[in-house]
């Protein structure tokens, strides 16, 4: 299974605002990070990459806001995730963990699973694992239907504090007051108040939201079992 980043679009991927963070061993892990990544993305309409390599996590850290962490079966025994979530803290302190868990094989670490992890990599890896498992987990069902993980989604991305944009409502009443200081002027030149605040309301929106071809592909990914 390999995750290939269309080139044309890597540069977007490195200023994602959350960065995803799971099973890079597990096919069936890592689809699970790309569902939840594609439903996270629908909702909030920020950029989001889903980390794979060392690498990777080095060239988003700068720029992200948030790091999603999926937890599913055998997670902290990939090292692969563990050097990405280490990379990710030292390189950026300020990112703020949202966990999903997606998974019922899923254990939580022993004392003795971290007195080994600080053997083997030291305190700030220890420190970096319990930021993760100290937060409540959401859960995220991804063998159940669209409806129950819809409803699972959208309780999560309740833990994202992103400054929210204008709602259509404020565009139109922002419209509807400038016309109505210039005396009306659309509607003594035959227009439609309304009908002009729409047309105004889908080009002020057209440059401050991503493209459709941005949500539905900013990540080409290709299965290779």
């Amino acid at each position: 299974f390999a995750h290939r980043p269309s080139q044309a679009m890597v540069g977007a991927d490195l200023e994602a605002e959350i960065v995803v963070l799971g099973q890079t061993v597990s096919s069936e892990g890592r689809m699970t990070c790309l569902v939840l990544k594609s439903m996270v993305m629908e909702r909030l309409r920020r950029s989001m990459m889903f980390v794979t390599t060392v690498s990777e996590a080095s060239k988003v850290a700068r720029n992200a806001k948030y790091i999603l962490v999926v937890l599913t079966g055998g997670l902290f025994q990939d090292q692969t995730f563990l050097k990405m979530l280490e990379t990710l803290e030292q390189a950026n302190p300020q990112l703020e963990i949202v966990s999903a868990l997606a998974d019922q094989a899923f254990e939580f670490p022993s004392a003795g699973f971290f007195l080994e992890l600080e053997n083997n990599y030291g305190l700030a890896m220890v420190q970096s694992v319990k930021r993760v498992v100290n937060i409540l987990a959401l859960p995220f069902s991804p063998q159940t239907s669209i409806k129950v993980m819809s409803a699972q989604v959208d309780e999560l991305t309740r833990r994202f504090k992103f400054a929210q944009m204008p709602s259509s409502d404020s565009y139109f009443d922002e419209f509807a007051q400038s016309r109505a200081a210039s005396n009306d002027e659309g509607t003594a030149l035959g227009g439609t108040p309304k009908k002009d605040a729409l047309e105004a309301l889908q080009l002020k929106t057209k440059d401050s939201m991503p493209s459709e071809d941005f949500f539905l592909g900013s990540t080409t990914h290709s299965c290779e079992l």
